[in-house]
């Protein structure tokens, strides 16, 4: 069956600026949330009384790092950002992620954000061999190439 509009490269060209704007428009959002989450944090801790203040250093870490994480995975597989099975295994292995990276930041009390860039980077090829072996384990494989 065919697609009923035809991909001419005006149509071509128009798709792209949408996308391009539907990012922009995106990355502004998660900007704006990230700096109302500061801002109401900070007003938050300047109206409280309490002797604790400030949000743990390694707390900040896993949740920063955690999005730059996912952010790069999502970049790099946007073509088949629209399948249900992509998110599912992003799901995966984000739970499995904050399950043990909860489980270390419980016990461990000096940690830096340092110690985190450090740990992001495998972490980064791990979850890209994850994602690659499991999009494509529904491809039969070929053996003729």
């Amino acid at each position: 069956m065919e697609c009923a509009i035809k991909r001419t490269p005006a149509t071509a060209k128009h798709a792209r600026l949408r996308s391009r704007i539907r990012d922009f428009v995106l990355y502004c959002a998660i900007g704006i949330a990230v700096a109302l989450f500061a801002i109401g944090y900070g007003v938050h801790e300047a109206r409280t009384d309490s002797q604790a203040r400030g949000f743990p250093v390694k707390w900040l870490g896993l949740f920063i790092m955690t999005g730059l994480l996912l952010y790069f995975a999502i970049r790099a597989y946007r073509g088949v950002a629209d399948r249900g099975r992509f998110w599912r295994l992003i799901t995966i292995f984000g739970a499995g992620h904050f399950i043990a990276a909860w489980l270390v930041l419980t016990r461990v009390q000096g940690v830096t954000l340092g110690d985190f860039a450090i740990a992001t980077i495998p972490e980064y090829f791990i979850l890209m061999a994850y994602l690659e072996r499991f999009m494509n384990a529904r491809r039969p494989a070929n053996p003729s190439r």
